[in-house]
């Protein structure tokens, strides 16, 4: 299971707390707990246990939400979606969908999204799904809300 809490100020800057749960059965590798991402650019430093720079990105693409494509970055040409209803994400009002999709990195997850009726922003995003064998197997879960667009946020890399 794993968690994304931060701030994005277009075009690329990026904030965020990553907090994982559960045992990854494939590769042992950071199981469990929290690592904080700071990018500016193409400059990206990570802090597990202390800030330190990560060479190139090693995050990519994947941290980069821009609220514009999220859909069209997760569902592809996907269109498998039904409306549930009417529900809340942090007092907005959203049209709920869930059905079945791709990942960005085209794995094929179940999807539940739920779009602002105001704005039509995408305010949270669950994605589910088997992880390839070929990727170690096993099962993820993701969640990701978004709030606060159009914000004034300050984003800088950490000074050591």
């Amino acid at each position: 299971h794993t968690v994304v809490v931060g701030d994005f100020v277009r075009p690329d800057r990026l904030k965020a707390a990553i907090e994982r749960s559960g045992v990854d059965e494939g590769t042992k590798s950071w199981s469990g707990g929290t690592m904080a991402v700071v990018r500016v650019g193409t400059t990206q430093h990570q802090n597990a246990q202390q800030w330190r720079h990560v060479p190139g990105v090693f995050w990519g693409e994947r941290l980069y939400i821009d609220p514009d494509t999220l859909l069209t970055n997760i569902l592809g040409d996907q269109s498998a979606l039904a409306r549930l209803g009417d529900e809340e994400v942090a007092g907005v009002v959203c049209y709920h969908f869930e059905g079945s999709g791709l990942t960005p990195d085209g794995i094929p997850a179940q999807v539940g999204i739920w779009i602002s009726q105001e704005d039509f922003l995408v305010c949270r995003v669950i994605l589910g799904g088997d992880v390839p064998k070929s990727e170690g197997g096993g099962q993820f879960a993701a969640m990701l809300e978004l709030s606060g667009f159009n914000c004034e946020v300050t984003i800088e890399l950490p000074s050591n």
